[in-house]
């Protein structure tokens, strides 16, 4: 069969494929049909005094974020009504489709003074068309229920039960903010500071029931929706306060329309549905405005599992001092992220430091990969150095390039063999010896680490520190001078014999230490202490404890993003964009019959018919 007759019957398979996808879209508004799958990442910035619950410890207050409860609108004020059992109130589980999944099962719990805590909303359910007669008028209805307040008026201080948020922001699926809102911005765009709508925000009081949405009877939330007890924005001194406030149980709830033009016009879209572009070799896809991490050609992502090291990565990184720009990896495979600009190089995707194609190029001895190898680097910023290890063995690469292709063995070094054992016996060379390391340029530190032991080296005045009386370098135990919190998962940063990897963002000064794809940063200062016992975490809990985020959002991605299992390849992908389109389909026949194994999806590397058969099946889809 001819290359033609194939992008014929394909493209006619195509295009069927796409016309039921989009009959199935018919009841979203004509507006945002073709955006209606769209993930929008909404960042809420909250303000809480949060108590203890005796019963079961944990923290209150706690708050459900509900989007477009109560379909019905009278202009931009929704009038359901528990009286009357209206759309979105007083019925059992009518929320139950309303309601955005927490970080505490179907709530949020917040942990600090002040937060900011993320969660993805598809155009279609975050943009409604509340009457059908009005096709122009769009609204975005975001209400925040607060319940399971604890209060105790008989404690010292006592403990108090208030709940604030301060900005809303808007994100597009491309990391583009799209719109802020904050208590001093109009909700329509149609009042002045002087005339404030008192319809777009209002507060909503009443107590809620303490199952709240896990109740089967009548919802917990109907009290916190029924109108009985409403305050408005000049009421509730938004404005003066900087943020829209509950002292007591009930909802805040913002309705506005520039989100939803705004939403519309940032992802440039017309009020009808586009039509499916028809295929051109020649149409190329706009580039990626902020590149994500892109798998390698193996599959292998910067927190995939090490199969030589037997656990998750990166398990190196290193930051060249010449270019701010730090490679993070996983054994053979290095993604490289600007320091200067804050962005991933490459377009997200990641070099083979076994081909030489990175900015440091590899030696050709097996040594350096052992054990999916190399398993440490750090900087010397005095010289420019970059040094990599693995086991004993170092390689050093200077300005010029590479200085030794046979590796040093460190541990019969000058400096090197100055340092002494830990309590338990463990050497700076023990086992596979240096696990991770990481510099700290405003102190011309460097940190070595052997699992839990760090030995700690001034390379501006050539000495270790903590001293013995040789003047021999003794480690330190980070396990008792981090003060940290572990994992959701349990993983703390010395766990199975970690950490596996650190690096030191050169413009922020910032350093992360990661273990078993859990990561725990720190900013560092100058004059600090080398045991870091008065560095300040960037994550914190209520307790001051450093708060660990995921290897996936270290390395440059959103938690939205990363969710809890990190970025995974999207079949069909070709242009690493997002989304399967058609212009993947153009990047796939034109490689039709020839042997690419970049954009195999099916059977051997010749895109073939199969290759075609497949790429069908997941057309349409997206992250």
């Amino acid at each position: 069969m001819s290359k033609g007759v194939l992008l014929l019957l394909s493209l006619i398979s195509l295009l069927a494929f796409t016309t039921n996808s989009a009959s199935a879209q018919e009841n979203y508004p004509a507006a945002i049909q073709s955006i209606a799958n769209e993930p929008i990442t909404i960042k809420t910035y909250i303000v809480a005094k949060a108590g203890i619950n005796s019963a079961d410890n944990s923290n209150w207050p706690k708050y459900a974020l509900y989007i477009n409860n109560g379909t019905n609108y009278d202009g931009p004020r929704d009038y359901g009504s528990c009286e009357t059992a209206g759309n979105g109130c007083g019925t059992p589980n009518l929320y139950s489709d309303k309601i955005q999944a927490g970080n505490c099962g179907s709530y949020f719990c917040p942990s600090t003074a002040a937060q900011v805590i993320e969660t993805q909303v598809t155009v279609g359910k975050l943009i409604i068309q509340p009457n059908t007669g009005e096709s122009d008028f769009l609204v975005s209805k975001l209400s925040y229920v607060f319940f399971n307040d604890y209060w105790n008026p008989n404690t010292s201080p006592v403990t108090d039960r208030d709940f604030g948020i301060t900005k809303i922001e808007f994100f597009g699926p491309n990391g583009k903010l799209l719109e802020t809102l904050t208590p001093a911005s109009p909700t329509h765009g149609v009042e002045t500071s002087s005339t404030p709508d008192l319809n777009g925000i209002y507060f909503d009081l009443g107590l809620v029931n303490a199952e709240g949405v896990s109740n089967t009877e009548q919802n917990g939330m109907v009290a916190a929706f029924d109108k009985k007890e409403v305050e408005t924005i000049i009421q509730n001194q938004s404005r003066e306060k900087g943020m829209w406030q509950l002292t007591k149980e009930g909802s805040i709830n913002i309705i506005s329309v520039s989100v939803a033009k705004k939403i519309i016009a940032g992802l440039s879209v017309s009020s009808t549905p586009t039509p499916t572009p028809s295929p051109s070799p020649t149409l190329t896809p706009s580039p990626t405005p902020s590149p994500v991490v892109k798998a390698a050609a193996d599959g292998t992502l910067p927190w995939s599992t090490n199969a030589g090291q037997q656990r998750l990565g990166p398990t190196t990184a290193w930051t060249d001092p010449t270019t701010h720009v730090g490679s993070i990896c996983n054994g053979i495979w290095c993604w490289q992220y600007n320091f200067s600009t804050n962005k991933l190089e490459n377009n997200g995707n990641p070099v083979n430091l076994n081909s030489g194609s990175g900015s440091v190029r590899s030696p050709d001895w097996g040594g350096f990969w052992a054990d999916g190898g190399p398993a440490a680097a750090w900087e010397e910023y005095k010289n420019s150095f970059i040094s990599i290890s693995n086991n004993k063995y170092m390689w050093l690469w200077t300005k010029t390039g590479l200085v030794n292709y046979q590796p040093f063995d460190l541990s019969v070094q000058e400096y090197w063999r100055d340092t002494v054992a830990a309590s338990d016996g463990t050497t700076l060379f023990s086992g596979k010896s240096i696990t991770t390391s990481w510099t700290d340029k405003l102190n011309s530190r460097e940190y070595f680490c052997n699992g839990k032991w760090c030995w700690v080296f001034n390379y501006e005045e050539m000495r270790w520190h903590n001293q013995d009386d040789a003047s021999k370098g003794r480690p330190f135990d980070i396990a008792s001078l981090f003060k940290i919190v572990p994992s959701s998962t349990s993983i703390s940063i010395t766990s199975n014999a970690g950490p596996t990897v650190g690096w030191t963002n050169d413009v922020s000064n910032i350093s992360t230490v990661c273990n078993e794809g859990i990561c725990w940063s720190y900013k560092n200062k100058a004059g600090s202490r080398p045991d870091l016992l008065d560095i300040v975490w960037e994550r914190t809990n209520n307790q001051g404890l450093g708060e660990p985020i995921s290897a996936c959002e270290a390395v440059g991605e959103s938690a939205s993003v990363c969710g809890s299992g990190g970025i995974q390849p999207l079949p069909g992908d070709l242009d690493k964009n997002n989304r399967v389109d058609i212009f993947d389909y153009n990047l796939l026949l034109d490689k039709y019959g020839t042997d690419f194994c970049d954009f195999n999806l099916a059977g051997t590397c010749v895109i073939g018919n199969d290759d075609i058969g497949a790429f069908k099946a997941v057309f349409g889809t997206h992250r």
